[in-house]
């Protein structure tokens, strides 16, 4: 299992398996998620002009959470009832 260590600025190296499995490149948005006392992020992918300029915020975060919901689903994570805000 790769480990990586919080530097005095609270920032991380992702690790190089890490990156690769998940596409990660300079500049995408990573989306966190907590549930209980874990953590999970999948890469929310490279913000375009058109993406953070012509959409709303709103509209854009909810494009991320799709994403994230289908993210979810492949590895097969529960749904945190904190995100939820129909309930």
């Amino acid at each position: 299992m790769p480990k990586t260590k919080v530097n005095k600025k609270f920032s991380v190296t992702i690790p190089k398996e890490i990156r690769k499995t998940l596409n990660i490149k300079p500049g995408d948005i990573l989306i966190f998620m907590k549930e209980g006392n874990k953590a999970y992020f999948i890469n929310g992918g490279t913000p375009k002009p058109k993406d953070t300029e012509l959409e709303s915020s709103t509209q854009y975060a909810a494009k991320l959470r799709q994403q994230w919901n289908l993210q979810e689903k492949k590895l097969g994570l529960e749904k945190p009832t904190f995100l939820d805000r129909k309930q």
